[in-house]
């Protein structure tokens, strides 16, 4: 009987993972009423893959340019644009694994149109962040997110804290269902808190 090597790795490893399968994400940001921006972390540098449509059968695409982190692993950003205002879409972003179908919606055009946000700061603590997050989205309802600061611990310059706490808290709880934008606090970027380079990728 002969056995692969590959076969032979998963039976004393386990699993194997893709350098490229995501690390964090696909999740959403800078919405307007005929844009958004898809991101996600994978371990990838090549473009991974937007597909896009207002049902599951997609139909368009969209190609991500990426940055790599100091953990060794890759933002990427792609900009889906010419979308139709208030309007829901389904995507599924591929990057050596696929994040299944999601949905998003784009804003209204007009300005009387009534939504609803949710407003939050100093979320660099996981609880209650969570919970709050977990009442924003689930009970509130809310369509998009604003964070006026403060979303590391303590230094928005390196890549663990940034991990920590904003790829697993607001991008995974929250802008991974609703846009979220971030006005950056000091403990994001200002020098004393070791700068704002690594969170600003995110």
């Amino acid at each position: 009987m002969r056995i692969s090597v590959q076969t032979l790795l998963v039976v004393v490893f386990g699993s194997i993972q893709s350098s490229n399968a995501f690390t964090a994400g696909p999740w959403l940001q800078n919405v307007s009423d005929t844009a958004i921006t898809i991101m996600w972390e994978s371990g990838s540098p090549s473009g991974g893959s937007v597909n896009y449509g207002t049902s599951d059968s997609y139909g368009a695409n969209a190609t991500s340019t990426s940055v790599v982190t100091g953990g060794g692993t890759y933002v990427h950003k792609a900009r889906l644009s010419e979308l139709t205002a208030a309007t829901t879409y389904h995507y599924n972003v591929t990057d050596g694994s696929s994040s299944g179908d999601n949905i998003f919606k784009t804003a209204p055009a007009d300005a009387t149109t009534n939504f609803k946000i949710g407003l939050f700061s100093d979320t660099h603590y996981t609880d209650p962040a969570a919970a709050m997050f977990d009442y924003l989205l689930g009970t509130q309802n809310i369509d998009v997110a604003f964070s006026t600061g403060d979303i590391v611990s303590s230094a928005g310059g390196t890549y663990s804290d940034v991990e920590s706490n904003v790829a697993q808290q607001e991008l995974s709880l929250v802008a991974s269902k609703v846009p979220l934008f971030v006005a950056m606090g000091n403990h994001d970027v200002s020098p004393n808190w070791g700068g704002g380079d690594e969170v600003r990728k995110f």
